[in-house]
Protein backbone atom coordinates (compact mmCIF):
# COMPACT_ATOMS: atom_id res chain seq x y z
CA UNK A 1 0.00 0.00 0.00
CA UNK A 2 3.13 2.44 0.98
CA UNK A 3 4.41 2.01 -2.45
CA UNK A 4 0.86 2.72 -3.98
CA UNK A 5 0.69 5.60 -2.60
CA UNK A 6 4.43 6.82 -3.83
CA UNK A 7 3.29 5.74 -7.69
CA UNK A 8 -0.08 7.69 -7.17
CA UNK A 9 1.77 10.74 -5.69
CA UNK A 10 4.65 10.93 -8.41
CA UNK A 11 1.90 10.34 -11.34
CA UNK A 12 -0.09 13.42 -9.60
CA UNK A 13 3.21 15.27 -9.53
CA UNK A 14 4.16 15.02 -12.67
CA UNK A 15 0.58 15.00 -14.69
CA UNK A 16 0.69 18.42 -12.85
CA UNK A 17 4.25 19.21 -13.76
CA UNK A 18 3.03 18.04 -17.72
CA UNK A 19 0.24 20.50 -17.96
CA UNK A 20 2.05 23.19 -16.60
CA UNK A 21 4.79 22.76 -19.07
CA UNK A 22 1.91 22.50 -22.12
CA UNK A 23 0.11 25.39 -21.14
CA UNK A 24 3.44 26.88 -22.30
CA UNK A 25 4.93 27.96 -25.79
CA UNK A 26 8.41 27.13 -24.43
CA UNK A 27 10.39 26.18 -21.54
CA UNK A 28 9.83 28.31 -18.42
CA UNK A 29 13.31 29.18 -16.77
CA UNK A 30 13.66 30.03 -13.57
CA UNK A 31 15.72 32.54 -11.74
CA UNK A 32 16.86 33.27 -8.18
CA UNK A 33 17.07 36.93 -7.28
CA UNK A 34 20.47 38.04 -6.53
CA UNK A 35 19.57 41.34 -5.28
CA UNK A 36 16.42 42.42 -3.30
CA UNK A 37 15.44 46.35 -4.43
CA UNK A 38 14.08 47.77 -1.26
CA UNK A 39 11.63 50.04 -3.27
CA UNK A 40 8.06 48.90 -3.94
CA UNK A 41 6.17 50.16 -6.62
CA UNK A 42 7.07 51.37 -10.30
CA UNK A 43 8.94 52.12 -11.71
CA UNK A 44 11.81 53.06 -9.09
CA UNK A 45 15.46 51.63 -10.71
CA UNK A 46 17.38 52.46 -14.29
CA UNK A 47 19.08 49.71 -15.39
CA UNK A 48 21.98 47.86 -14.43
CA UNK A 49 25.56 46.64 -15.92
CA UNK A 50 28.37 45.16 -14.98
CA UNK A 51 31.86 46.42 -14.52
CA UNK A 52 34.32 45.15 -17.06
CA UNK A 53 35.93 42.30 -15.18
CA UNK A 54 32.18 40.60 -14.30
CA UNK A 55 32.67 40.80 -11.08
CA UNK A 56 30.54 43.41 -9.81
CA UNK A 57 27.53 45.39 -11.16
CA UNK A 58 26.39 48.39 -10.94
CA UNK A 59 22.73 49.45 -10.77
CA UNK A 60 21.03 52.75 -10.50
CA UNK A 61 18.45 53.41 -8.01
CA UNK A 62 15.94 56.55 -8.66
CA UNK A 63 13.69 58.35 -6.20
CA UNK A 64 10.46 57.84 -7.81
CA UNK A 65 8.98 55.91 -4.66
CA UNK A 66 10.22 58.24 -2.02
CA UNK A 67 10.87 61.76 -3.32
CA UNK A 68 13.37 62.77 -0.49
CA UNK A 69 15.90 60.22 -1.90
CA UNK A 70 18.06 61.48 -5.13
CA UNK A 71 19.33 59.17 -7.55
CA UNK A 72 22.33 57.15 -6.59
CA UNK A 73 24.09 54.36 -8.18
CA UNK A 74 24.89 51.49 -6.17
CA UNK A 75 28.03 48.54 -6.45
CA UNK A 76 27.29 45.36 -6.33
CA UNK A 77 28.80 42.34 -5.70
CA UNK A 78 28.10 39.65 -8.72
CA UNK A 79 28.86 36.65 -6.34
CA UNK A 80 26.74 37.06 -3.59
CA UNK A 81 24.49 40.55 -4.31
CA UNK A 82 26.19 41.92 -1.43
CA UNK A 83 25.99 45.96 -1.60
CA UNK A 84 29.16 47.40 -1.66
CA UNK A 85 28.86 51.15 -1.31
CA UNK A 86 26.98 53.92 -3.27
CA UNK A 87 28.60 56.55 -5.42
CA UNK A 88 27.68 60.27 -5.52
CA UNK A 89 24.20 60.98 -5.85
CA UNK A 90 22.26 63.34 -8.70
CA UNK A 91 19.77 65.38 -6.96
CA UNK A 92 17.52 65.11 -9.60
CA UNK A 93 14.25 62.53 -9.77
CA UNK A 94 16.12 60.33 -12.12
CA UNK A 95 18.80 58.53 -13.98
CA UNK A 96 19.00 55.85 -16.60
CA UNK A 97 20.91 53.85 -19.45
CA UNK A 98 24.46 53.22 -17.38
CA UNK A 99 27.09 52.33 -19.36
CA UNK A 100 30.52 52.09 -18.22
CA UNK A 101 33.85 52.92 -20.13
CA UNK A 102 35.76 49.80 -21.19
CA UNK A 103 39.06 50.73 -19.50
CA UNK A 104 36.69 50.74 -16.15
CA UNK A 105 37.64 54.27 -14.80
CA UNK A 106 34.31 56.06 -15.74
CA UNK A 107 30.39 55.22 -15.25
CA UNK A 108 27.92 56.94 -17.31
CA UNK A 109 23.93 57.29 -16.91
CA UNK A 110 21.36 59.85 -18.58
CA UNK A 111 19.66 62.44 -15.63
CA UNK A 112 17.88 65.56 -15.70
CA UNK A 113 21.01 67.78 -15.49
CA UNK A 114 22.48 65.78 -18.72
CA UNK A 115 24.86 63.15 -19.23
CA UNK A 116 26.19 62.40 -15.33
CA UNK A 117 29.68 60.89 -15.75
CA UNK A 118 31.06 59.21 -12.11
CA UNK A 119 35.06 58.34 -10.97
CA UNK A 120 34.03 54.40 -10.47
CA UNK A 121 37.36 54.42 -8.16
CA UNK A 122 36.08 56.77 -6.00
CA UNK A 123 32.66 57.53 -6.87
CA UNK A 124 32.53 60.75 -7.15
CA UNK A 125 30.47 62.59 -10.15
CA UNK A 126 33.32 64.18 -12.42
CA UNK A 127 30.69 66.35 -14.59
CA UNK A 128 27.79 66.79 -16.57
CA UNK A 129 27.89 66.37 -20.19
CA UNK A 130 25.15 68.13 -22.47
CA UNK A 131 22.04 66.65 -22.53
CA UNK A 132 21.27 63.84 -25.23
CA UNK A 133 18.74 61.47 -26.67
CA UNK A 134 21.10 58.31 -26.57
CA UNK A 135 24.93 57.97 -26.35
CA UNK A 136 27.03 55.24 -27.20
CA UNK A 137 30.85 54.77 -26.22
CA UNK A 138 33.54 52.99 -29.11
CA UNK A 139 35.04 50.19 -28.73
CA UNK A 140 38.18 51.21 -28.47
CA UNK A 141 37.61 53.32 -25.69
CA UNK A 142 38.55 56.50 -26.53
CA UNK A 143 35.00 58.21 -27.79
CA UNK A 144 31.50 59.05 -26.67
CA UNK A 145 29.16 59.66 -29.09
CA UNK A 146 25.86 61.43 -28.36
CA UNK A 147 22.55 62.49 -30.20
CA UNK A 148 20.85 65.70 -30.08
CA UNK A 149 17.18 65.89 -29.79
CA UNK A 150 16.54 69.28 -31.71
CA UNK A 151 18.90 70.97 -33.85
CA UNK A 152 16.88 73.47 -35.96
CA UNK A 153 20.11 75.40 -36.99
CA UNK A 154 21.43 71.98 -38.43
CA UNK A 155 24.35 71.72 -37.42
CA UNK A 156 24.68 68.31 -36.50
CA UNK A 157 23.08 66.03 -34.58
CA UNK A 158 25.66 64.24 -32.86
CA UNK A 159 28.22 65.49 -30.39
CA UNK A 160 31.86 63.21 -30.23
CA UNK A 161 33.35 63.72 -26.54
CA UNK A 162 37.37 62.76 -26.17
CA UNK A 163 36.94 59.84 -23.12
CA UNK A 164 40.45 60.78 -21.75
CA UNK A 165 39.73 64.75 -21.49
CA UNK A 166 35.73 64.42 -21.57
CA UNK A 167 35.36 67.33 -23.62
CA UNK A 168 33.28 67.48 -26.61
CA UNK A 169 35.38 67.46 -29.67
CA UNK A 170 33.21 67.47 -32.59
CA UNK A 171 30.04 67.82 -34.01
CA UNK A 172 28.55 66.50 -37.38
CA UNK A 173 25.52 64.68 -39.40
CA UNK A 174 23.75 68.00 -40.19
CA UNK A 175 22.18 66.19 -43.40
CA UNK A 176 18.79 68.61 -42.67
CA UNK A 177 18.36 66.71 -39.92
CA UNK A 178 16.55 67.56 -37.20
CA UNK A 179 16.86 65.68 -34.32
CA UNK A 180 19.11 62.57 -33.37
CA UNK A 181 17.48 59.76 -30.66
CA UNK A 182 18.93 55.84 -30.24
CA UNK A 183 22.24 55.77 -31.38
CA UNK A 184 24.42 52.27 -31.64
CA UNK A 185 28.15 51.63 -32.63
CA UNK A 186 29.08 48.57 -34.85
CA UNK A 187 31.81 46.39 -32.82
CA UNK A 188 34.67 47.23 -35.21
CA UNK A 189 34.03 51.23 -34.17
CA UNK A 190 33.42 51.79 -38.04
CA UNK A 191 29.93 52.51 -38.78
CA UNK A 192 27.41 54.28 -36.35
CA UNK A 193 23.60 53.59 -36.57
CA UNK A 194 21.25 56.50 -35.67
CA UNK A 195 17.69 57.38 -35.71
CA UNK A 196 17.16 60.64 -37.03
CA UNK A 197 14.10 62.76 -37.76
CA UNK A 198 13.63 65.18 -40.58
CA UNK A 199 11.22 67.96 -39.13
CA UNK A 200 11.43 70.25 -36.92
CA UNK A 201 9.59 69.76 -33.17
CA UNK A 202 6.11 70.38 -33.42
CA UNK A 203 5.79 69.85 -37.20
CA UNK A 204 2.63 67.83 -38.11
CA UNK A 205 2.71 67.16 -41.71
CA UNK A 206 3.99 64.06 -43.17
CA UNK A 207 3.56 60.69 -41.12
CA UNK A 208 6.84 59.61 -41.63
CA UNK A 209 9.24 61.95 -40.73
CA UNK A 210 11.86 59.34 -38.85
CA UNK A 211 14.93 57.07 -40.26
CA UNK A 212 17.54 54.58 -39.30
CA UNK A 213 20.60 55.50 -41.22
CA UNK A 214 23.96 54.09 -41.05
CA UNK A 215 26.96 56.88 -40.97
CA UNK A 216 30.30 55.34 -42.39
CA UNK A 217 32.32 56.96 -39.76
CA UNK A 218 35.71 56.99 -42.38
CA UNK A 219 32.86 59.50 -44.33
CA UNK A 220 30.60 61.40 -41.98
CA UNK A 221 28.92 63.39 -44.37
CA UNK A 222 27.41 60.32 -45.97
CA UNK A 223 24.64 57.97 -45.08
CA UNK A 224 22.60 54.81 -45.92
CA UNK A 225 19.20 55.08 -44.95
CA UNK A 226 17.92 52.02 -43.73
CA UNK A 227 13.84 52.16 -42.82
CA UNK A 228 11.40 55.20 -42.54
CA UNK A 229 8.76 55.31 -39.75
CA UNK A 230 6.53 57.24 -37.84
CA UNK A 231 7.12 57.75 -34.86
CA UNK A 232 8.81 56.01 -31.98
CA UNK A 233 12.00 53.72 -31.75
CA UNK A 234 12.64 52.52 -28.62
CA UNK A 235 16.37 50.46 -28.98
CA UNK A 236 19.22 50.16 -31.43
CA UNK A 237 21.93 47.75 -31.35
CA UNK A 238 24.20 45.88 -32.96
CA UNK A 239 25.07 42.47 -32.68
CA UNK A 240 27.92 41.21 -31.08
CA UNK A 241 29.56 40.05 -34.45
CA UNK A 242 28.67 43.11 -36.16
CA UNK A 243 26.54 41.67 -38.68
CA UNK A 244 23.17 42.43 -37.85
CA UNK A 245 21.58 45.73 -36.67
CA UNK A 246 18.11 45.19 -34.17
CA UNK A 247 15.68 48.45 -33.45
CA UNK A 248 12.13 48.47 -31.92
CA UNK A 249 9.55 50.21 -33.30
CA UNK A 250 6.25 50.99 -32.42
CA UNK A 251 3.41 52.67 -34.18
CA UNK A 252 0.55 54.61 -32.57
CA UNK A 253 -1.89 56.08 -35.13
CA UNK A 254 -5.55 54.03 -35.10
CA UNK A 255 -3.72 50.86 -34.18
CA UNK A 256 -0.23 49.68 -31.99
CA UNK A 257 2.09 48.14 -34.59
CA UNK A 258 4.79 46.71 -33.10
CA UNK A 259 7.61 45.04 -34.56
CA UNK A 260 11.60 44.00 -34.41
CA UNK A 261 13.68 44.60 -37.29
CA UNK A 262 16.75 42.77 -37.76
CA UNK A 263 19.00 44.05 -40.83
CA UNK A 264 21.49 41.76 -42.01
CA UNK A 265 24.53 44.42 -42.38
CA UNK A 266 25.98 41.74 -45.20
CA UNK A 267 23.99 40.43 -47.48
CA UNK A 268 21.54 44.24 -46.53
CA UNK A 269 18.68 41.23 -46.27
CA UNK A 270 15.86 42.08 -43.07
CA UNK A 271 13.77 40.02 -41.04
CA UNK A 272 10.47 41.19 -38.98
CA UNK A 273 9.21 39.73 -36.32
CA UNK A 274 5.54 41.38 -35.70
CA UNK A 275 3.96 41.58 -32.48
CA UNK A 276 1.43 39.22 -33.83
CA UNK A 277 3.93 36.27 -34.25
CA UNK A 278 4.85 36.50 -30.67
CA UNK A 279 1.19 37.03 -28.98
CA UNK A 280 0.20 34.37 -31.14
CA UNK A 281 2.28 31.89 -29.33
CA UNK A 282 -0.04 32.65 -25.61
CA UNK A 283 -3.77 33.12 -25.30
CA UNK A 284 -3.39 36.43 -24.87
CA UNK A 285 -1.69 39.45 -26.45
CA UNK A 286 0.18 42.65 -24.79
CA UNK A 287 2.80 45.15 -25.81
CA UNK A 288 6.38 43.82 -26.13
CA UNK A 289 9.72 45.62 -26.77
CA UNK A 290 13.29 46.57 -25.76
CA UNK A 291 14.89 44.06 -27.85
CA UNK A 292 18.86 42.61 -26.96
CA UNK A 293 20.95 40.70 -28.29
CA UNK A 294 22.19 38.09 -26.18
CA UNK A 295 24.70 36.64 -28.85
CA UNK A 296 25.23 35.84 -32.58
CA UNK A 297 21.92 34.15 -33.30
CA UNK A 298 19.31 34.61 -29.96
CA UNK A 299 17.65 38.29 -28.93
CA UNK A 300 15.51 39.31 -25.56
CA UNK A 301 12.33 40.14 -25.83
CA UNK A 302 10.04 41.65 -23.38
CA UNK A 303 6.75 39.98 -23.14
CA UNK A 304 4.45 40.69 -20.78
CA UNK A 305 6.11 39.17 -17.01
CA UNK A 306 8.58 37.13 -19.14
CA UNK A 307 11.96 37.39 -20.68
CA UNK A 308 11.45 35.65 -23.96
CA UNK A 309 15.02 33.94 -25.78
CA UNK A 310 14.39 34.20 -29.32
CA UNK A 311 16.01 32.66 -31.94
CA UNK A 312 15.83 35.28 -35.10
CA UNK A 313 17.60 33.14 -37.37
CA UNK A 314 15.34 30.27 -36.59
CA UNK A 315 12.44 32.73 -36.43
CA UNK A 316 10.99 30.47 -32.96
CA UNK A 317 11.08 30.92 -29.52
CA UNK A 318 13.75 28.99 -27.48
CA UNK A 319 12.70 29.42 -23.45
CA UNK A 320 10.89 31.99 -21.27
CA UNK A 321 12.66 33.56 -18.17
CA UNK A 322 10.20 33.72 -15.28
CA UNK A 323 11.42 37.55 -14.43
CA UNK A 324 10.07 40.68 -15.66
CA UNK A 325 12.94 43.00 -16.62
CA UNK A 326 12.95 45.70 -18.98
CA UNK A 327 16.98 46.45 -18.11
CA UNK A 328 19.63 43.96 -18.70
CA UNK A 329 23.23 43.82 -19.28
CA UNK A 330 25.43 40.59 -21.02
CA UNK A 331 28.75 39.81 -19.83
CA UNK A 332 30.60 37.01 -21.85
CA UNK A 333 27.69 34.06 -21.23
CA UNK A 334 26.09 35.98 -17.47
CA UNK A 335 23.27 37.76 -18.20
CA UNK A 336 22.09 40.55 -15.54
CA UNK A 337 18.37 41.30 -15.17
CA UNK A 338 16.92 44.21 -13.49
CA UNK A 339 13.69 44.95 -12.73
CA UNK A 340 11.62 48.21 -12.51
CA UNK A 341 11.85 47.50 -8.47
CA UNK A 342 15.73 47.31 -8.57
CA UNK A 343 15.76 43.23 -8.29
CA UNK A 344 18.49 42.04 -9.82
CA UNK A 345 18.63 38.48 -11.19
CA UNK A 346 21.59 36.31 -12.69
CA UNK A 347 21.83 33.91 -15.38
CA UNK A 348 24.37 32.06 -16.92
CA UNK A 349 23.59 31.56 -20.56
CA UNK A 350 26.10 28.28 -21.13
CA UNK A 351 23.92 26.38 -18.88
CA UNK A 352 20.92 24.00 -20.17
CA UNK A 353 18.28 23.98 -17.65
CA UNK A 354 16.00 20.36 -17.09
CA UNK A 355 13.11 22.30 -18.71
CA UNK A 356 14.94 22.57 -22.20
CA UNK A 357 16.38 19.12 -22.54
CA UNK A 358 16.84 17.76 -25.54
CA UNK A 359 16.74 14.14 -24.39
CA UNK A 360 14.83 12.67 -21.66
CA UNK A 361 14.88 9.20 -19.97
CA UNK A 362 11.66 8.23 -18.33
CA UNK A 363 13.27 5.40 -16.31
CA UNK A 364 14.30 5.95 -12.64
CA UNK A 365 17.83 5.72 -11.70
CA UNK A 366 18.50 4.75 -7.70
CA UNK A 367 18.75 7.18 -5.25
CA UNK A 368 19.98 5.98 -1.87
CA UNK A 369 22.16 7.47 1.14
CA UNK A 370 22.81 10.63 -1.02
CA UNK A 371 24.23 8.85 -3.74
CA UNK A 372 22.81 8.00 -7.52
CA UNK A 373 23.89 4.78 -9.43
CA UNK A 374 24.02 5.32 -12.69
CA UNK A 375 24.91 3.02 -15.71
CA UNK A 376 26.69 4.05 -18.58
CA UNK A 377 27.59 2.12 -22.02
CA UNK A 378 30.49 4.27 -22.59
CA UNK A 379 33.12 6.41 -20.64
CA UNK A 380 32.95 10.03 -20.72
CA UNK A 381 33.59 13.02 -18.89
CA UNK A 382 30.67 14.81 -18.02
CA UNK A 383 28.70 17.41 -15.41
CA UNK A 384 26.17 16.74 -13.04
CA UNK A 385 23.27 18.90 -11.75
CA UNK A 386 20.07 18.13 -9.64
CA UNK A 387 16.74 19.93 -10.60
CA UNK A 388 13.34 19.73 -8.77
CA UNK A 389 10.32 19.19 -10.72
CA UNK A 390 9.91 22.62 -10.98
CA UNK A 391 13.12 23.22 -13.19
CA UNK A 392 15.05 24.90 -9.92
CA UNK A 393 18.21 23.68 -9.53
CA UNK A 394 19.01 22.61 -6.24
CA UNK A 395 22.40 21.05 -6.53
CA UNK A 396 25.32 22.00 -8.88
CA UNK A 397 27.66 18.67 -8.56
CA UNK A 398 30.29 19.81 -11.00
CA UNK A 399 32.65 17.70 -13.37
CA UNK A 400 32.65 13.91 -13.11
CA UNK A 401 34.66 11.31 -15.41
CA UNK A 402 31.91 8.17 -16.00
CA UNK A 403 33.30 4.72 -16.67
CA UNK A 404 31.18 1.94 -18.95
CA UNK A 405 29.17 0.03 -15.77
CA UNK A 406 27.96 1.67 -12.68
CA UNK A 407 29.09 4.95 -11.77
CA UNK A 408 28.37 6.59 -8.32
CA UNK A 409 26.99 10.36 -7.55
CA UNK A 410 27.28 11.75 -4.48
CA UNK A 411 24.85 14.54 -3.56
CA UNK A 412 26.24 15.28 -0.52
CA UNK A 413 23.27 17.05 0.69
CA UNK A 414 19.63 16.31 2.56
CA UNK A 415 16.87 16.38 -0.25
CA UNK A 416 13.54 17.26 0.63
CA UNK A 417 10.95 14.17 -0.27
CA UNK A 418 10.20 14.63 -3.55
CA UNK A 419 10.66 13.63 -7.22
CA UNK A 420 13.56 15.78 -8.98
CA UNK A 421 15.81 15.29 -12.15
CA UNK A 422 19.64 14.37 -12.51
CA UNK A 423 21.19 15.77 -15.54
CA UNK A 424 24.35 14.58 -17.36
CA UNK A 425 26.01 16.90 -19.74
CA UNK A 426 28.69 15.64 -21.81
CA UNK A 427 30.70 17.72 -25.19
CA UNK A 428 28.01 16.12 -27.28
CA UNK A 429 24.73 15.84 -25.65
CA UNK A 430 22.47 16.27 -22.72
CA UNK A 431 20.47 13.14 -20.55
CA UNK A 432 18.22 13.52 -17.99
CA UNK A 433 17.04 10.94 -15.47
CA UNK A 434 14.43 11.04 -12.93
CA UNK A 435 14.99 9.77 -8.82
CA UNK A 436 12.90 9.59 -6.22
CA UNK A 437 13.62 11.39 -2.82
CA UNK A 438 11.25 9.34 0.12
Amino acid sequence: MYYIRIVLAMVIVLAAFSQLRAELPAPLITVDTLYHGPTEGYPGWGGAVFLPDGNSIISLKNPYIYPNEKSVPILIDASNGKELREFDTIPTSNSHNPQISKDGRYLFAESDLGLAVWNIQTGKILKYLRFCADYCLSPDGTKLYETIDNDNNNTGVIRVYDLNTLEEIEIFCGHDFHGGGEIAISPDGKTLAVCVSHDPIGYEGDNINRSVILINLDNKYGFTRLESFYPYNHQIQFSPDGNYLMYTYSHFNNNKITYIYIYNMLTKEKTIINDEDISNLFEYKTIFGFGNFLDTKTISIKYSKYLLVWDFKENRLKKMINFETPYLDVYNKKLVLCDYHGNLALLDLAEVSVNETTKSQDNYILYKNNQLEFYSDESFQGSTQVFDITGKMVANLGAQAFVIGKNIIQINQPLPIGVYILTIKSRTEQNNYKFLVE
